[in-house]
């Protein structure tokens, strides 16, 4: 039986050629991650059932699809993976290259993920769950990530060569750091004015509407090709507590960001 897809969108920044532009994620436009298979199957099992069904797929949207949905089963993170932290991190590879456009992404890491999949799952727990908790909620608050740093970051993902330095990766973790810092005025002018105004209608006000409740989690550098820059990252919004594992790339020109996709 075919598992069940949500696409879940890359989000972009202002699109210099006129899409709706939300930076690489926005409050309008984030949301959780990806559902797994409902009942008691385990994280790893699903993870491994979607990758399953990626090497089966006849396009590299369909494969990419797949993966993420692999990668969201498992957790945001390879430390919310758990044991399964080597499986995270094999198909964030896996993710990441099959996002860059080609499907021999997928079939890479095939040799490792099958060997981790090919492994005992844990078990999963027949306990009921907890009653909800109907006690209303604090009020969310915004925790800082740690800043990342510009100097060449290797992704943790799998094996890659030393990051060369680049203004557009320079600019990326300027503009990552401020989001998360809440330094919303400094992000803001780190926007090309066809960005500010295609994404937001040149309204700073409705810019740190948008991303107030957001921070850039995990950002690793991926790979730059001339004045662009990929990286991945999981997208936190601390008012609904959703994260998203995702990718974004930057296209810089004297030190601002004209475009991302």
């Amino acid at each position: 039986m075919k598992l069940d897809k949500k696409l879940i969108a890359v989000p972009a920044i202002a699109l210099a050629a006129g899409l709706s532009l939300t930076a690489c994620g926005s409050s309008s436009s984030s949301t959780g991650a990806g559902s797994s298979a409902s009942g008691t199957t385990t994280p790893k099992a699903t993870a491994c059932a979607y990758w399953a069904q990626a090497k089966t797929e006849s396009t590299t949207a369909e494969a990419q699809t797949d993966v993420q949905q692999a990668v969201n089963a498992l957790g945001s993170s390879a430390s919310a993976a758990g044991s399964n932290a080597s499986l995270w991190q094999a198909l964030s590879a896996a993710y990441t290259s099959a996002s860059i456009g080609s499907q021999a992404g997928v079939s890479a890491y095939s040799e490792t993920i099958d060997s981790d999949c090919a492994g005992p799952a844990a078990a999963p727990s027949a306990q009921a769950p907890a009653p909800a908790d109907t006690t209303p909620a604090a009020p969310p608050t915004k925790a800082a990530p740690a800043p990342v740093s510009a100097q060449a970051p290797a992704p943790t993902q799998a094996p890659a060569a030393a990051v060369p330095a680049s203004d557009a990766w320079s600019v990326a973790v300027a503009y990552t750091n401020d989001i998360n810092a809440g330094d919303n005025s400094d992000a803001w002018n780190l926007l090309s004015s066809s960005v500010q105004n295609s994404g937001w209608g040149g309204s700073y006000s409705r810019y740190v509407a948008d991303f107030t409740p957001l921070s850039y989690d995990n950002v690793t550098y991926s790979s730059s090709s001339g004045d662009s820059v990929t990286f991945v990252y999981t997208l936190h919004n601390h008012s609904t507590g959703s994260q998203r594992y995702t990718s974004c790339i930057f296209t810089v020109d004297d030190g601002v960001i004209t475009s991302s996709s």
